[in-house]
């Protein structure tokens, strides 16, 4: 389980990478735009692509998100210190679903979370 959480971290750092570049990008085109229009030529492709750099970036930025929400669940799962105390629980939101919600079960609830019972491989994160 650490290492999906240092997986998670690592595609952390390659998003917030790939923001920071994608920020320059957008800062070129518009200063691209300026100048563009300053000589008083068609900037509708240039615009058009600044337009589309702006979508990649809301999209990274949601990417962004889901690793930090997946960093969260993985955090919430393992104890971030090696000397936790033996008797501290590690937290089990499962217990806390109302009966008839998925993963409610009864025999979920004694013996903890069941492996993924949906088809398909899980989703990559990078």
């Amino acid at each position: 389980m650490t290492g999906d959480l240092d997986r998670e971290r690592a595609h952390l750092i390659l998003a917030d990478r790939h923001l920071v570049a994608g920020e320059q990008r957008v800062a070129g085109q518009i200063a691209l735009i300026q100048r563009i229009t300053e000589h008083g030529r068609d900037s509708t492709t240039a615009r058009d692509l600044l337009r589309l750099l702006e979508e990649t970036m809301v999209l990274w930025q949601d990417h962004r998100r889901l690793i930090l929400d997946a960093i969260a669940r993985h955090e919430r799962v393992i104890p971030t210190s090696p000397q936790a105390d033996p008797g501290q629980t590690v937290p089990r939101p499962w217990l806390a679903l109302p009966a008839g919600a998925a993963g409610a079960d009864p025999v979920q609830r004694r013996s903890g979370p069941s492996p993924r019972r949906d088809a398909g491989p899980a989703p990559a994160s990078a």
